[in-house]
C-alpha cells in the first residue's frame, strides 16, 4: 500500500501538481498520468489499484502500465513524496 507523505505541501497549478517535500525543500512538478496517481494516493492504495485505475482511464497495456507505475512510485518514494505502508 502507498500513500502521500503527510509533510508534503502541494497544489494544482496549470493542470499539473506542484509538490514540495518539507524535509528536502525541493519542488516537484507532476503532470499527465502522474497527476492521476497523485490524486489516487490521497488515500492508501495498493500497486494493483493504481494500475487498474490507469488502465481503466487510458489506452495502455497492463504490462506497460505496471512498469511505468513502478518507476513513477519509485521516483516519488526517492523524493520522499509518498511512503510504502506494510500491511
Amino acid at each position: 500500500m502507498y500513500i502521500r507523505e503527510p509533510d508534503v505541501i502541494w497544489t494544482k497549478l496549470n493542470g499539473a501538481v506542484v509538490a514540495m517535500g518539507i524535509g528536502s525543500g525541493k519542488y516537484f512538478e507532476i503532470e499527465g498520468v502522474g497527476r492521476l496517481i497523485w490524486e489516487l494516493l490521497e488515500q492508501q492504495r495498493s500497486f494493483s489499484e493504481l494500475v487498474e485505475a490507469i488502465v481503466a482511464e487510458h489506452e495502455v497495456e497492463p504490462a506497460e502500465c505496471e512498469r511505468d507505475v513502478r518507476d513513477f512510485i519509485a521516483a516519488l518514494e526517492a523524493a520522499h513524496l509518498v511512503q510504502k505502508i506494510e500491511c
